[in-house]
């Protein structure tokens, strides 16, 4: 049987989400109609700002394969990335305990995991990993994976509801 104080935990952590769920929810619509959201004096400058050093407008929506080309670039650099950052962490700074750098294979299969956010991990994080190669890696992927995966479900909905053909901006979303 669980304490009674477990089940209250659970109680006010639903009643919570319940509460800001429409909120959010209306935001993100927003958001992904490009619409004015809360936030926009503050935030659409520093988009500007990435565009520009993208090469992309927020006003240009992409086409099936020019989406997924942007989907696989991405996540392709993140790849590439974590795998190094992996692979060399003893040489990263803040390497206190003197943690040894990952194995090729298990530095792949870390890679892969996180980035298709299943997060399989064959590791004991604490005794494998060091601060930065945690940091640099494994949270960083957890951030993007999880954005790409949003980028993707605007896409898919866009894809049902527009008639022209197109996704919406990958870089955008």
């Amino acid at each position: 049987m669980f304490p009674l104080a477990s089940l209250v935990d659970v109680a006010l952590l639903i009643a919570l989400v319940l509460a800001i769920a429409p909120a959010f929810g209306a935001y993100l619509g927003r958001v992904y109609l490009n619409r004015p959201a809360l936030g926009d004096a503050f935030l659409v400058p520093i988009e500007s700002g990435i565009y520009r050093l993208l090469g992309t407008s927020p006003r240009y929506s992409m086409r099936f394969r020019e989406y997924a080309f942007a989907l696989l670039l991405t996540s392709g650099v993140l790849f590439v990335w974590m795998y190094l950052v992996l692979t060399t962490q003893s040489g990263l700074p803040g390497n206190v305990l003197g943690l040894p750098n990952l194995p090729w294979d298990l530095a792949f299969h870390t890679t892969a995991s996180f980035l298709t956010n299943t997060n399989f991990q064959h590791y004991n994080p604490q005794s494998s990993l060091n601060l930065w190669g945690s940091l640099l890696s494994l949270q960083v992927a957890m951030f993007l994976s999880a954005g790409c995966g949003l980028s993707v479900v605007a896409a898919f909905i866009r894809g049902f509801t527009r008639k022209d053909g197109t996704l919406g901006n990958f870089y955008v979303d």
